[in-house]
C-alpha cells in the first residue's frame, strides 16, 4: 500500500483553521523528545476497491466515546488469524451497536495483522485507520487506531521517539465532542486528543518509559485541545513504573488488583508476575468523564485453539459535561 497523498479528507476546515493543524501527511516537525509527523486518516472506499483519505466527515459532533486498547503480541504465530479473531470479539461482544462512536487502540502489530485489519469487513465498512500503512512504523512493529466514521476528526498525527531501541511511539487523534449545559443544551463543541501508545519494555526501558510518557501528556495539554486521554501498553512492571502517570500530570483511570491485571496468564514465557501493563490515563480536566477502566478479552482464543494475545484488553468511555456557570 502506498503512501496517501496530499489530498485533505476533512470537511471541518474552521476546525483546521481554529487549532492550526497541517492536514499533510508528508509534514514533520521536531520535537524535544522526537519526530512528530502529520497523518491523514484512510477509509476503504468500496467502488474502488481501496483505501483512501478522502472520505466525507460527519459535521456533527458526538456525545461520547468507547476506548478500547488491546496490545495484539507480535510474537505468537498466525497473527492475521489472532487479529480477525479480536476483531470479531469486539464487533460481536464489546461494540455490538455500530452507531457507538469508537477508538480502537492496537499495539504490537506487525505487517501480516495490520493487513488482516485492512482487509477486516467491519473495519472497511465502520471505521478509519491511522497510520495509513507499515511505512509509518520505525521498527518490526507498532500500533494502529481506527476511529469510528461518525466521529468528526479535526487532526492526526504521530510522535516517533528518539531515544528508543524499540521503535516506539505514539499516535493521536483529535476529535470533536459535544457538551452539554447544566440545564442540557447544547454547548460549543470540544476537541479532544485520544492518544494510543506502547512505551518501551522491560527493566532496560525504565529511564524511558516516564520520558515518553511526559512527552505524551505534554501533547494532550496542547493549546486548543480542551482535555485528552492516552491508552495502550504502558509496560509498568517496575515499582518506579507505578508513578510515571502521576510525575507526567496524568490520572490513572484504572485501579490496582489481581481483577485488574492484563498480563501474566496467558503468556508463554513469564518473565514477571501479572501486571496491569494495559492503561488508559488522562488530564485532569473540568468535564471530562473516563469511566472505570474494565478488562475483557480473558481467555479469548482463536478457531485453532491458541490466545489471541498475551493481553487482555481493556475498554473505558470518555465524555464531556459542561460546567455550571451560576
Amino acid at each position: 500500500m502506498k503512501l496517501s497523498g496530499n489530498a485533505a479528507p476533512f470537511s471541518l476546515p474552521w476546525a483546521r483553521k481554529l487549532f492550526g493543524s497541517s492536514t499533510s501527511d508528508h509534514g514533520t516537525r521536531s520535537h524535544d523528545t522526537g519526530t512528530i509527523r502529520d497523518l491523514l486518516a484512510n477509509t476503504y472506499y468500496p467502488k474502488g476497491s481501496h483505501w483512501t483519505p478522502e472520505y466525507e466527515q460527519p459535521s456533527l459532533p458526538v456525545s461520547d466515546i468507547k476506548i478500547v486498547s488491546w496490545n495484539v503480541d507480535f510474537v505468537a504465530p498466525d497473527a492475521a488469524a489472532r487479529v480477525s479473531c479480536i476483531l470479531n470479539y469486539l464487533q460481536t461482544t464489546i461494540v455490538t451497536n455500530d452507531s457507538q462512536p469508537t477508538v480502537i487502540l492496537l499495539q504490537e502489530l506487525k505487517e501480516e495483522s495490520f493487513d488482516a485489519v485492512l482487509k477486516n469487513r467491519w473495519v472497511r465498512k465502520h471505521f478509519a485507520v491511522l497510520p495509513p500503512n507499515t511505512g509509518y512504523w520505525s521498527g518490526r512493529y507498532g500500533l494502529a487506531t481506527l476511529i469510528s466514521r461518525h466521529i468528526p476528526i479535526v487532526n492526526a498525527q504521530m510522535l516517533q521517539f528518539r531515544r528508543t531501541r524499540m521503535g516506539r511511539g505514539a499516535l493521536f487523534v483529535d476529535v470533536l465532542l459535544k457538551t452539554t449545559d447544566v440545564n442540557g443544551e447544547l454547548a460549543v463543541p470540544q476537541t479532544i486528543r485520544i492518544a494510543n501508545t506502547h512505551l518501551e519494555s522491560l527493566g532496560e526501558g525504565e529511564k524511558a518509559r516516564p520520558v515518553q510518557l511526559s512527552a505524551i501528556a505534554a501533547m494532550l495539554r496542547q493549546s486548543g485541545i480542551q482535555a485528552g486521554l492516552v491508552g495502550g501498553d504502558m509496560n509498568t512492571i517496575l515499582p518506579a513504573d507505578q508513578r510515571i502517570h502521576v510525575d507526567a500530570g496524568l490520572h490513572d483511570a484504572g485501579t490496582d488488583g489481581p481483577e485488574a491485571n492484563t498480563w501474566g496468564y496467558q503468556s508463554r514465557k513469564r518473565a514477571w508476575q501479572a501486571k496491569r501493563l494495559d492503561r488508559v490515563f488522562y488530564t485532569p480536566t473540568p468535564g471530562l468523564v473516563v469511566e472505570p477502566v474494565e478488562v475483557i478479552g480473558k481467555g479469548l482464543k482463536t478457531e485453532q485453539g491458541e490466545w489471541a494475545s498475551d493481553h487482555y484488553a481493556i475498554q473505558t468511555t470518555v465524555a464531556l459535561r459542561g460546567e455550571d456557570k451560576s
